[in-house]
């Protein structure tokens, strides 16, 4: 660039300014511990009264991504609980320990993993240990998530319920949870 200077003469070009952009990109899969192709269903085999119990398959997220600023991954809840349409009954789900509720609904991140970049992390309250969850909500909620460009990222979840005395015997408990990716380029 150069500046015209009073009676037609310029000044020297200036420093030589380069940069260079790269188009956005992320690769985003899911899949459980039991299959790896949609829809995905993941089954709690029995509740028995009294006992936390962790699904029969846990659920894994994957990302590659070259957002500048990170990311998160993010899930919602359709009935906030196991809801059973034939009792009108809903397990409710709550961030706390199931150990000692007396009954409840809720994920946990037991794992996460990158080969390069990030790193990724579980976000509270879904970084618990043991019977620990966070409360599966209709509102989106951050399950992990990590500050720079990722390769090969993962994060599993484990989903842990538990059903009192008082809850009623039904073979049709279930719930729709979704999963999502949030990205800040």
């Amino acid at each position: 660039m150069a500046a015209i200077q009073g009676n037609g003469t310029g000044s020297a070009f200036g420093p030589v300014a380069t940069a260079a952009t790269q188009a956005p990109s992320a690769t985003f899969t899911l899949q459980t511990s039991s299959q790896s192709n949609p829809p995905f269903s993941v089954a709690f085999t029995s509740l028995p009264a009294g006992s936390p119990t962790a699904a029969a398959s846990t659920i894994t997220a994957g990302i590659t991504t070259n957002a500048a600023y990170g990311g998160s991954l993010l899930l919602n809840d359709q009935n906030a609980g196991l809801t059973s349409a034939l009792k009108s009954f809903t397990i409710s789900s709550a961030s706390g320990d199931l150990t000692s509720a007396n009954s409840g609904y809720g994920a946990q991140t037991t794992s996460t993993s990158q080969s390069s970049g990030g790193p990724i992390s579980a976000v509270s309250p879904y970084n618990g240990t043991s019977n620990v969850v966070g409360a599966l909500t209709t509102a989106w909620q951050p399950f992990a998530s990590w500050s720079a460009p990722i390769t090969s990222g993962s994060a599993t979840l484990n989903l842990l319920a538990k059903s009192s005395s008082l809850t009623p015997a039904s073979s049709d408990y279930s719930d729709v949870m979704t999963i999502s990716l949030s990205l800040q380029f």
